[in-house]
């Protein structure tokens, strides 16, 4: 339903009184008798303006236009303006433009009559699409001293077809009669979540009628799903289950899924790479856990006298751990996504894997967040090993990272495993259990060996501790000893240095980091490209970047080209680069497919890509395929099954959720 504004016009006459006994001459008669006629005439007219506007109320555009043009020769503007919206209802748009132009082009009416001006404005626009005629009315309305009620109005809704949120927002609160659900979308628009909820039950307690009251139960449950509101979303999907036989809003705004390269503002950005998530510190841990090359039980090496124990089988296992350790060493050095296609290829090629080439393997997907086979792997580390607590610890982590479908007896023994006394990496077990699962745990420093004590693993899991506490600080023990590292590196460029305020540090850091000569960061290890990525995202300079390498082909670089040409508009390369990643490389990582379904939506293959969300929310247990697939089970109304769907919050920022057609309605509301 589109709006209409409507000029009413309230006049009463005073008649001359009927007790006048004076005698008049001919003369004086004739004027009165003049006068007389002039006012019978001019009731006359008004009584036609009226009612035509009642015709306009009543859709009966033809009479009312046929009424106003006689009521035009006493009340030519209120006329000529709803003359314009009655041709403008009838899709005469080129009758409709020149009585509005006529009133616009009055232009003391900006001073006399600012209703009537903006009025004729706002359609002008409507009709033409010409920003100058909104522009006109944000200039008027900046320069009034006072606006009325309506005014205010008109110049609300010129905001909104601004995109002007704010200061619609703004304005739209001063208003006494306005449409609480429109302020309740203004809010949305600007992610106040809050204060939407807050409208969204004030615009529900003046709701008249199903209609009324289905939009704002919509706009209610939109806001829930964009909120992460999880528990009343599932609220109310079952309000919205109740009047299903009356409920046919969603047909009007389709809640629909697509790829939004704006997901997170600058500040949510900063906020990702200064105060990481749970997950992002444990992506960390992949990247800084180390890599073992030495079996110790396996080959029975004896730490205290330090010697191998001279037997056959002893000297038959370290000449396979060599073997294996050359191979690694020179494998170590490829690229993330080919490293783990030669690794399988090796553990595929033997009948005899031992329990460090199992970790090896689960770090290596880990570290290209394939975490299915990460976990597959880890779990078959730990099951030829329950001594090494790095085996334990990374198969309990990795479970946090999708919805692994594991038996509670084996996860508890898992956890009593890592929380024993003994074993080789023992320290870093509990520390890694410490960080992410119980922060209240107390550990025996002495079990910390000198060696590990110097390592960038130790540095590292003292950084991720502590740093949502202390924020990134240039004196941290990592920063200041492993600069070189690429990715510590990133950590120092987004550094703050003791007393530096905001406006300092972000000018400083939008300086330093590097836009070109940043090949270090667009390919190797993807944890040091998302989060170089996420840093100029922050920064705003992420249009100023160069992340070209000419001529290069390494697969970790073209995951990187199928990022940039997603949010460059160009999703088609995208799908052409991820499907040879994942042909020729078997990747199989949970984020490739995201931008496989990202790209997919930006090119209009929606069964496609909701096809590939429902593989991934099945076969991978992922959470955000699973709020993603719920949002299309709302949308057909299977309501009955919905809420189990909205367990978890969604995390990604890929894919987001809309309601097609949502700027139109607030346009007309």
């Amino acid at each position: 339903m589109q709006k209409i504004y409507i000029c009413i016009v309230l006049f009463s006459t005073v008649l001359f009184s009927a007790e006048n006994k004076t005698v008049e001459s001919q003369p004086q008669i004739l004027f009165e008798h003049k006068k007389l006629q002039n006012k019978q005439e001019y009731r006359e007219l008004l009584l036609k303006f009226n009612t035509a506007v009642l015709y306009l109320e009543q859709e009966k555009y033809t009479h009312a236009i046929q009424l106003l043009k006689q009521s035009a020769k006493i009340l030519k503007v209120p006329s000529y303006l709803n003359i314009g919206i009655a041709y403008y209802k009838l899709k005469s748009n080129n009758n409709a433009y020149l009585y509005f132009k006529k009133i616009y082009d009055f232009k003391e009416l900006q001073f006399k009559d600012k209703f009537s001006y903006f009025s004729a404005a706002y359609y002008l626009y409507k009709i033409t699409n010409n920003k100058e005629y909104i522009n006109e009315i944000t200039k008027v309305s900046k320069k009034a001293k006072r606006l009325t009620e309506h005014e205010k109005l008109l110049v609300v809704d010129t905001l909104i077809l601004q995109k002007n949120y704010e200061k619609a927002l703004k304005m739209a609160v001063e208003i006494k009669n306005i449409s609480q659900l429109k302020i309740a979308i203004l809010c949305i628009k600007l992610r106040y979540y809050n204060k939407a909820k807050y409208y969204l039950e004030k615009a529900m307690e003046n709701a008249q009628g199903d209609t009324a009251k289905n939009e704002v139960l919509w706009f209610e449950l939109y806001r829930n799903i964009k909120a992460n509101d999880i528990v009343n979303l599932r609220e109310n999907i079952l309000k919205i289950d109740e009047r299903k036989r009356i409920f046919h809003t969603n047909k009007k705004l389709e809640l629909e899924l697509y790829f939004n390269k704006e997901r997170f503002t600058a500040k949510e950005y900063f906020d990702k790479i200064t105060n990481p998530s749970f997950d992002l510190k444990l992506d960390f841990v992949y990247y800084f856990a180390p890599f073992i090359f030495e079996d110790y039980d396996v080959i029975n090496i004896n730490e205290t006298d330090g010697f191998i124990i001279k037997n056959k089988d002893s000297i038959h296992e370290l000449n396979m751990m060599i073997e294996y350790n050359s191979k690694f060493l020179e494998v170590i050095k490829q690229d993330p996504i080919k490293r783990v296609q030669t690794l399988q290829k090796m553990i595929d090629e033997k009948y005899d894997t031992k329990a460090y080439e199992y970790y090896n393997l689960g770090l290596c997907y880990a570290q290209i967040y394939d975490y299915n086979n990460a976990y597959k792997y880890f779990k078959k580390a730990y099951s030829l090993d329950h001594g090494n607590k790095l085996y334990s610890i990374m198969t309990l982590l990795t479970t946090k990272k999708f919805n692994v479908n594991e038996d509670k007896v084996f996860l508890e023994f898992l956890e009593k495993n890592i929380l024993s006394n003994n074993g080789t990496y023992e320290y870093f077990g509990k520390y890694l259990y410490k960080i992410f699962l119980n922060t209240s745990l107390k550990i025996d420093k002495n079990k910390l060996s000198i060696k590990q004590e110097k390592s960038i693993f130790f540095r590292a899991l003292y950084f991720i501790e502590n740093i949502n506490k202390d924020g990134i600080m240039k004196n941290s023990p990592l920063l200041v000893e492993y600069n070189k590292d690429p990715l510590v590196h990133l950590f120092n460029l987004v550094a703050r240095e003791e007393k530096e305020n905001d406006y300092l540090y972000i000018s400083r850091i939008q300086d330093d980091i590097p836009k070109i000569y940043n090949d270090s960061f667009l390919q190797g290890s993807l944890i040091i490209t998302d989060y170089y990525i996420d840093i100029v995202r922050a920064l705003g300079v992420f249009n100023r970047t160069d992340f070209n390498i000419p001529n290069n082909k390494a697969p970790s670089y073209l995951r990187t080209k199928a990022i940039i040409h997603l949010y460059d508009g160009k999703p088609k390369e995208t799908i052409k680069l991820i499907e040879y990643l994942q042909k020729e490389y078997k990747l199989q990582s949970i984020d490739s497919f995201y931008f496989l379904i990202a790209a997919l939506f930006s090119s209009h293959q929606k069964e496609l890509a909701y096809a590939i969300l429902t593989e991934i929310e099945f076969l991978y247990k992922d959470k955000d395929a699973k709020f993603l697939s719920g949002i299309r089970m709302i949308q057909d109304m299977k309501l009955n099954s919905a809420p189990q769907y909205f367990r978890d919050k969604l995390k990604g920022k890929l894919i987001d959720i809309r309601l097609n057609k949502l700027d139109n309605f607030l346009e007309d509301l």
